[in-house]
This record gives structure tokens, sequence and C-alpha cells, in this order.
């Protein structure tokens, strides 16, 4: 999952390997952890990139692989976010 994410911050976001190696080493967890991260602690990790990053997420979140069969991270997020 780090991979992933220093990944897209390279693709996506502009930085250099380093600096995005530097980032996802912060990140703590895996997989799932990725969707259970509401949008605030995506800013608060990645500053202005945090959006973005989080936009992308939940844009792949159907992709073949990404989610167990049958959860909607989605649903949740937006539930979540809501009750703040």
């Amino acid at each position: 999952m780090q991979i992933w994410l220093a990944e897209v911050l390279i693709e996506y976001c502009c930085k250099e390997r380093e600096k995005a190696e530097q980032i996802e080493a912060k990140f703590e967890g895996f997989g799932p952890s990725l969707y259970l991260r509401k949008f605030d602690n995506w800013c608060a990790l990645l500053g202005p990139y945090g959006p973005a990053v989080h936009a992308i997420l939940l844009e792949k979140c159907y992709d073949e692989g990404a989610m167990p069969k049958g959860y909607d991270p989605i649903p949740q997020a937006n539930q979540a976010n809501a009750s703040e």
C-alpha cells in the first residue's frame, strides 16, 4: 500500500521519488486502512495534495481487487464525514 501511495504522489502530484517515499513512510496500515481514513486525515497527511489523493482513491475503489466483494467504501465514507 505504501508503494501505491508513493507512486500516486509521483504520478499525479509531481513529487520527487525521495519526497514521495518520505511521505509514504509516515503512513501506517495496510490496504483497507486507505479507505478508513477520512478526508481530513488525507489533508493532514498530504496538505494540498490530500483532496486529490482522496479523490483518486475513491475513483479506484471499484477496480478489480481494490476492495473485498460486497463492501462499498463510498457510503461509509460519506456517512462518517456527515457525522462530524
